[in-house]
């Protein structure tokens, strides 16, 4: 049994570091912040400054003091957009980890349309009857008549609704638009709506500015503050808004993780 994707365990490594640095520089700038005032105040173990790591030493106290100022709200930026690349690189390479379970693009797309058309040529009598009473227009004073053959024929095992029967091209152009140039994340919640049937209805936040968003809302609220950041229009977005969402990204990969597990990395063939 498959316990995690190696999508999911890139991801979930890539998301612990980027929370441990956070963590490191929330420790880091005020012990800073400590040294410059021991400095100034010429406190005894003070008197220098540790030499940095890559960059000359020009020490400059009021220059380094006015950087660490706004270091919440520089942090908050570059963590949701680290965390958000990851998770929108971890929908992707997941499902190109599907395609390569189900024997890569060409056998999977294969193996459906295979099925498909053995249901198209094999039908029983049975299923031959009862559609003749359900093709025409609808007709509002048939719908008793159709549900009846509705249901009849739904409990045929060898028979297709025509919209279940538009799966191969839809698989097809799924694994094209996910694996290919066209991929943006604003796909990724109808991509996993629709294509993979997730409830994106629920609500998990706990930040007053998200509380009342589902999953589906609260996405494309991270989207849309990441595409701020990088085009260099974002205000503060707060430091505490921004952990409620890297939360909520997590939720959102666990969730995505199980669901995609117990659905669709299932075997279909043999071979």
């Amino acid at each position: 049994m498959l316990g995690h994707t190696e999508a999911f365990k890139r991801l979930k490594t890539e998301q612990q570091k980027i929370l441990d640095f956070t963590v490191l520089t929330c420790y880091a700038i005020p012990t800073l912040k400590k040294a410059i005032k021991g400095y100034r105040q010429q406190v005894k173990n003070y008197e220098t400054f540790v030499k940095p790591d890559y960059f000359v030493e020009t020490f400059n106290a009021d220059k380094i003091e006015a950087l660490a100022q706004d270091y919440k709200g520089n942090l908050g930026k570059y963590t949701l957009l680290s965390s958000f690349s990851f998770f929108e690189s971890y929908v992707k390479d997941v499902v190109e980890e599907l395609i390569r379970f189900h024997g890569g693009q060409e056998t999977f797309i294969t193996t459906l349309h295979n099925r498909h058309r053995i249901f198209l040529t094999s039908q029983e009598q049975a299923i031959l009857d009862i559609k003749k009473k359900l093709q025409e227009p609808i007709k509002k004073k048939n719908r008793q008549r159709y549900r009846k053959y509705i249901d009849e024929i739904e409990r045929q095992p060898k028979y297709r609704h025509p919209s279940e029967l538009l799966a191969t091209f839809g698989l097809k152009s799924f694994i094209e638009i996910v694996t290919g140039n066209a991929f943006r994340s604003a796909l990724i919640p109808d991509l996993l709506e629709f294509a993979f049937g997730m409830d994106l209805s629920e609500k998990v936040n706990k930040h007053a500015d998200l509380v009342d968003y589902n999953l589906r809302q609260t996405f494309d609220t991270m989207r849309n503050i990441r595409n701020s950041i990088g085009h260099g229009n974002a205000n503060d977005v707060g430091f505490e808004k921004v952990m409620d969402l890297i939360r909520f990204l997590r939720h959102l990969a666990v969730k995505t993780e199980d669901h995609l597990l117990n659905h669709f990395f299932i075997l279909e063939r043999d071979q």
